[in-house]
């Protein structure tokens, strides 16, 4: 996991780095390691919460920088403006650095449902009734908006356990996809 953390950083910042010929090396030598994209071909799941102001773009900002590929985008029912201020603060805190600050809310929509291939709702579902049943992964993470500092940092830890295991499920199901095994996220992801 480590060496995806540092991958995903060093290709973000290699342009930007003055030792960037060192960056490049290393960049070479952690892809052979880890063999992006060979094995493993990562789904495109769409987080969704009511405001997509806090939960969602936590998840999407775990999801992106744990797998490298970017395959994760957020959105809600009743968009805000912004991202929360408090959320972007409590994913600074993680030791990966996560900056969510340049994400913006955006109005869940039925073309999404074609668009991705697993759908996470963070307890709307009865408030997401345009997303389908069979691709659809219901976490039911309460809301923090409102709540104090330490409720977001609870809630951030419980999104990125949820993300990290949702990874873990879909590497596995996708080796196993061409030997009879297809995913189901309806049945075979619960949290």
């Amino acid at each position: 996991m480590t060496d995806n953390i540092f991958l995903s950083w060093a290709l973000k910042h290699q342009q930007a780095h003055p030792s960037g010929v060192l960056i490049d090396q290393y960049i070479h030598v952690l892809a052979s390691r880890i063999k992006i994209g060979s094995d493993v071909q990562m789904k495109k799941v769409l987080f969704v919460c009511k405001g997509n102001t806090c939960r969602s773009q936590m998840a999407k900002g775990f999801f992106n920088t744990l797998t490298s590929t970017k395959s994760a985008d957020s959105a809600g029912m009743q968009p805000g403006d912004r991202v929360n201020p408090t959320a972007i603060t409590v994913m600074k805190e993680v030791g990966i650095h996560i900056d969510i600050s340049d994400y913006t809310p955006k109005k869940l929509t039925t073309a999404m449902n074609d668009t991705f291939d697993i759908i996470v709702t963070m307890g709307c579902t009865d408030r997401c009734p345009i997303t389908p049943l069979e691709k659809t992964i219901e976490w039911d993470i309460e809301d923090p908006i409102g709540k104090p500092l330490e409720k977001y940092r609870e809630v951030r830890d419980t999104i990125r356990n949820h993300v990290e295991h949702l990874i873990k499920e879909i590497k596995e199901n996708t080796k196993t996809e061409g030997k009879k095994r297809k995913i189901n996220p309806r049945f075979d992801l619960h949290f």
